[in-house]
């Protein structure tokens, strides 16, 4: 079963269907300044490569948009990769913008979003992977009631990509990171969440 592409509201959010504007929109997101929080940063692109992802996204029937708006502005988006089958199952994915971190947006919405999953459309589990170093996310996320499967460890770059995380202010983070001469590692985690175990009220 596909989840019905339709709009959610919550006290503050409106959750629609992503429209090809909302790209333009996420173009004029300003870019994060914490330096592991730069990854979600990207170059600038063009109308054109804008209007390519446009198009390649629409062909790809394993993956469906939603974006985040509060009072007319898009603030982010929320992705749902792999596509549920019969086993009702799906991969989540959620991006804000830098503007509009820390301030429970993204609980917000993923409730709402969640209470549409598992209420009216009838789903019956959900699956993310989140940088382990990435704490705010993590703490959201079990905050609304997933739970950890497993840890794994990813290939992040070269090392010389990352000084940074030889600064004090991430040794706290140390334990999420490897280092080899060529690679550096790391650490992430796949959490799920069924609907058996959903509850909206976990994140009140």
């Amino acid at each position: 079963m596909t989840p019905p592409n339709h709009t959610i509201t919550t006290t503050r959010l409106v959750i629609r269907p992503w429209q090809r504007t909302d790209l333009d929109a996420y173009e004029r997101w300003p870019p994060f300044a914490d330096q592991l929080l730069a990854i979600f940063n990207h170059a600038p692109r063009s109308s054109l490569e804008l209007d390519l992802e446009w198009a390649a996204a629409q062909l790809n029937p394993s993956q469906q948009f939603w974006t985040i708006v509060t009072d007319g502005t898009v603030i982010g988006r929320i992705t749902l990769r792999a596509l549920p089958d019969e086993t009702g199952s799906g991969q989540l994915g959620m991006l804000l913008g830098a503007p509009y971190v820390g301030q429970r947006f993204g609980t917000e919405a993923l409730v709402g979003w969640l209470q549409a999953y598992f209420g009216r459309w009838q789903m019956q589990s959900v699956t993310l992977h989140v940088a382990c170093w990435n704490q705010r996310a993590r703490h959201m996320y079990e905050r609304v009631g997933f739970a950890e499967v497993r840890r794994y460890w990813q290939t992040a770059g070269l090392p010389a990509d990352y000084p940074f995380l030889h600064e004090p202010q991430y040794a706290p983070l140390a334990a999420c990171f490897r280092w080899s001469q060529t690679e550096l590692y790391a650490s992430w985690t796949e959490m799920c969440l069924t609907r058996r175990q959903w509850s909206p009220s976990v994140a009140q």
